[in-house]
């Protein structure tokens, strides 16, 4: 009886572990991905790539600027295909990953330079973005800018219309 005992707790110690290393590996084969998407994401801003967006982002994708403002997908590709956000570059930097069950929330800064509607909004956004598992891969279905004040940019007078706000530039 001892013995069956025994070989009952090695197996279900096996198991256990095995199954943790499984997990902690699909962890990090998922936190890759995720990044891949990311980067994605951030080179089709750059160059305006809203068929790549289009894949990347979830139907029901929602955004909200640094200006607070919220849009949907199509809002967002919106601002692209008529050519009120433009880029020259973005650099995504300091991301960090953490993967739940269904999904995943990405953190990190976004270093750009651009215009929105011809306005400059050069310089570094900090973002949240959630991505759950969809049929088609990893996709976007929310994410959140905001913009880091510089010291410069605490001395531009502010427009007396919030509507005159630029809008989000996207990582």
């Amino acid at each position: 009886m001892a013995k069956m005992i025994g070989f009952f707790l090695g197996g279900a110690l096996l198991v256990s572990a095995l199954t943790v290393h499984a997990a902690d590996a699909f962890t990090a084969r998922d936190e890759a991905d995720v990044l891949h998407v990311e980067a994605q994401w951030a080179k089709a801003a750059q160059t305006g790539d809203t068929a790549a967006m289009d894949r990347l982002l979830a139907p029901d994708y929602a955004g909200v600027s640094p200006g607070g403002n919220a849009m949907n997908k199509a809002q967002e590709l919106d601002l692209y295909r008529r050519g009120d956000l433009k880029f020259d570059s973005v650099q995504m930097g300091d991301q960090k990953v953490k993967v739940y069950i269904g999904g995943v929330i990405v953190t990190g800064v976004s270093t750009v330079k651009g215009k929105f509607k011809g306005q400059d909004i050069s310089g570094q956004y900090r973002f949240v973005d959630i991505l759950e598992r969809k049929p088609a891969g990893w996709q976007v279905v929310y994410s959140q800018l905001t913009k880091v004040e510089t010291e410069q940019d605490k001395k531009k007078p502010e427009p007396e219309d919030k509507e005159e706000k630029p809008a989000a530039p996207e990582n």
